[in-house]
């Protein structure tokens, strides 16, 4: 019986130990996943804004920006399938923010022939992207403290 109370106190303690663990790298995965979508969009935005400031002229060059930030946007949009459970309840705004960022980089003359530098976009672009980040910034310091 002496030996029984001070086994059951260490496994309750492993136990306990170990359950802590478990969450803290959940959140610390979660933590990596922000981070990371913060890195993609910030490669939307230097491809949008590259792809907006080039002449309409230089068609190679146009298309083959407008074919990565296809991929970058569709690379990006996977964090979807992991954002409602990371953000909770401020994945809307998120949402919001990536619809916005979509309209504005591939809306207008994207991928046409009347294509042009349009300062505006970039500027939009700049905007929005740089509320995204902050929102997520924001998320991501929340990671940790269950808010």
């Amino acid at each position: 019986m002496d030996l029984a109370i001070p086994l059951i106190a260490g496994l309750v303690g492993a136990f306990l130990t170990y359950l802590f663990q478990v969450i803290l790298s959940v959140q610390a995965a979660n933590q990596a996943a922000i981070s990371d979508q913060i890195d993609d969009l910030r490669r939307i935005e230097a491809l949008a804004t590259e792809y907006w400031l080039t002449e309409a002229e230089k068609k190679q060059q146009n298309e083959r920006l407008a074919a990565q930030l296809r991929g970058a946007i569709m690379a990006s949009s996977s964090f979807e399938e992991v954002g409602p459970r990371i953000l909770g309840c401020r994945f809307k705004r998120y949402t919001e923010l990536t619809v916005k960022l979509d309209e504005i980089v591939t809306g207008g003359d994207f991928e046409s022939e009347r294509k042009n530098v349009d300062y505006g976009r970039v500027a939009a672009t700049m905007r929005v992207t740089g509320e995204l980040v902050s929102h997520l910034r924001f998320c991501r310091t929340h990671v940790f403290t269950w808010k």
